[in-house]
């Protein structure tokens, strides 16, 4: 699944939030385009977003895979980021195909044998 996504402050309902293991708070991925990410996909620990370099605030196109079932969790994804998107290359790229334009930006500015 590739997507745009928008990244906020995980608000659990009734404004509790669970830090991680590491103290780090959850993070919230805000579709915009692309692929809908499944319910677990949605929300990523601190810890994970912080190993991807992930920025509250900020766009990015990701491509987010399945990968192991948790027995208590349920299904669980793998996330990588393609590449920050710009609130500018956003609105110029509304009303056209949004990630492809996006997935034609990453991979140009690639470093080569980068693997997007």
């Amino acid at each position: 699944m590739k997507s745009v996504i928008r990244v906020s402050k995980f608000v659990a309902a009734g404004g509790e939030v669970k830090s991680d293991k590491n103290g780090k708070n959850p993070f919230y991925l805000n579709y915009i385009s692309g692929d809908r990410l499944p319910k677990n996909a949605r929300v990523l620990s601190g810890t994970i977003a912080e190993n991807l370099d992930i920025e509250e605030g900020k766009n990015y196109a990701i491509q987010v895979e399945e990968s192991k079932m948790d027995e208590q969790y349920g299904q669980q994804y793998s996330h990588q980021v393609l590449g920050e998107v710009t609130t500018t290359e956003l609105l110029t790229a509304f009303g056209k195909d949004l990630f492809k334009q996006v997935k034609e930006t990453v991979e140009a500015n690639a470093p080569v044998g980068a693997g997007v």
